[in-house]
């Protein structure tokens, strides 16, 4: 008969495991993180405590199993999430330009309401001398 109330420390490990296995058959491929395999992101999929992954033998070696079947084949030292750095300068000086831009359309768009808020005060002052009326500013 299994204890439901407190349950053992290998009843808990064997859950654990269940969790994980099930989890890491509906991934296509698993998470990333600065190259590495995120496990803190795997242990929240899984509903699992973190650290069954480093002390849970059988989970370490379900995980080791996925990271074989699905991980990566290429890291990022070959080449694939590395950017030169000439890429990355432009991409900061494109920003700055789009930072610039940006300032310079909410000015532009400040001076439209005021040219068109204007535009409205001036209507009646036309229409009064349209009128024949006399103005008074």
């Amino acid at each position: 008969m299994e204890n439901t109330v407190n349950p053992s420390g290998y009843e808990l490990g064997c859950q654990a495991l269940a969790k994980l296995e099930i989890y890491l058959d509906t991934l296509d491929e698993l998470p990333y993180r600065n190259g590495e395999v995120n496990k803190t992101a795997i242990a929240r999929g899984a509903k699992i405590r973190r650290e069954q992954l480093y002390n849970n033998p059988a989970c370490e070696e379900a995980l080791a199993k996925a990271i074989a079947e699905k991980g990566r084949t290429v890291t990022p030292q070959d080449g694939l999430n590395v950017m030169p750095k000439d890429l990355s300068a432009k991409i900061v000086k494109l920003e700055r330009r789009i930072t610039s831009l940006e300032q310079k359309n909410a000015a532009l768009v400040a001076e439209v309401y005021e040219l068109r808020r204007e535009r409205e005060q001036s209507r009646h002052i036309e229409a009064a001398m349209e009128e024949g009326r006399r103005v008074i500013l």
